[in-house]
């Protein structure tokens, strides 16, 4: 069960799960290689957190230190989160989209001092600006294909394989073990989790400081609103985790809760994505709900005559159901038969399309 007290901060979460709720062994991280669903447990998540942690504190980086984050969502970007939020460092994600003038001001203006890079795309927008960013001294590649990059001698900073800090996952001893236990268990509520950044659409982006408790106390509530939400849950998480809405609604939820989180290609995968991991939850933007209704509106009356009359009527049913029952009225006999129809001919079609599982969607923004 999840377990809240006064003392909770975002790393203790995912270690209450394989103390309370999932064995060490059982799965966390969903993540495509080529064309095969890869598995990742809690353990393994731990141990690569523990990896980036030694990496961190050996390279004198401490509780209250800025650390960067450009790249999509995937399972390195949990392993780079946790092992630095159980030093006390502080998370600065920044969108990939940003420009380099817009990159460079959030890396000088929160103090950044290493930055986890996803693609070639991103490292080569870091590598212009990187001498112009007095406080960043290491440049984190994600990907194996960093080395055919073209690195300047002359460059400030030190580049270093994620893979080569990762290397390390499960072969430290019990004194580098405890000694990130202790950080862990001296970090408080109060302390600062994270730095986002506004986007700056209306003038210079500035930093909100939110802290530990923000983010579980946000879990908290979104439990207590949406209780069906339970570890038997997967997610598929596709909105960027540099936003606080996905990074609270499905990251830290499911660090809580004991959900599984399988990361979506790129939202122009998204559809095929969702008919092979079959999610039960997801994340979104109202939107995304709007392009998804209009496809099924399309879709539905397309064929036109009998095939769209079914289509608009099983359409009318379900949202004079749905409205009965968030009245709180019973929908009656009649109306729970036709609902019934309406679902065999229409909606589990559509619902199929979704993986066949989904429960409901998370809206905001």
């Amino acid at each position: 069960m999840v377990s809240f007290n006064e003392f909770s901060t975002v790393p203790s979460l995912l270690r209450n799960v394989i103390e309370n709720i999932h064995k060490p062994e059982e799965t966390f991280l969903i993540h495509k290689e080529g064309e095969i669903w890869e598995e990742i447990s809690y353990q393994y998540t731990l141990d690569a957190a523990d990896a980036v942690s030694v990496f961190c504190l050996e390279k004198g980086i401490l509780k209250g230190d800025r650390m960067g984050l450009m790249i999509e969502n995937s399972p390195s970007y949990v392993y780079y989160d946790q092992g630095i939020q159980q030093i006390g460092a502080i998370n600065v994600s920044i969108y990939p989209t940003l420009s380099e003038h817009e990159v460079e001001y959030i890396i000088n203006d929160s103090g950044i001092k290493a930055i986890l890079v996803g693609n070639t795309f991103l490292l080569k927008k870091i590598l212009k600006i990187a001498n112009n960013c007095k406080d960043l001294k290491y440049i984190i590649p994600a990907f194996e294909e960093y080395k055919k990059v073209t690195i300047s001698p002359e460059l400030s900073a030190e580049v270093l394989y994620f893979g080569d800090i990762l290397s390390r996952q499960g072969k430290l001893d019990t004194a580098m073990l405890n000694q990130i236990k202790e950080v862990r268990e001296s970090l408080r509520p109060a302390d600062t989790s994270a730095l986002i950044y506004t986007s700056g659409t209306t003038g210079t982006p500035k930093g909100v400081m939110l802290s530990h408790n923000n983010f579980v106390k946000n879990v908290e509530v979104c439990l207590q609103q949406i209780p069906v939400i339970d570890e038997t849950e997967t997610f598929l998480s596709f909105l960027p985790l540099s936003h606080v809405f996905e990074r609270t609604a499905t990251y830290h939820v499911c660090c809580a809760q004991g959900c599984k989180i399988a990361f979506a290609q790129s939202l122009e995968l998204l559809a095929k994505n969702m008919g092979e991991v079959r999610p039960t939850v997801m994340s979104c933007v109202p939107r995304l709900l709007e392009k998804i209704h209009d496809k099924a509106i399309k879709s539905g009356t397309s064929a036109g005559g009998t095939k769209a009359k079914i289509f608009l009527w099983a359409l009318d049913i379900g949202q004079q159901y749905r409205q009965k029952k968030e009245a709180g009225s019973s929908p009656g006999l009649i109306l729970s038969l036709k609902k019934a129809v309406a679902e065999k001919l229409v909606f589990s079609k559509i619902k199929e399309k979704t993986g066949g599982r989904l429960k409901f969607m998370i809206s905001g923004g």
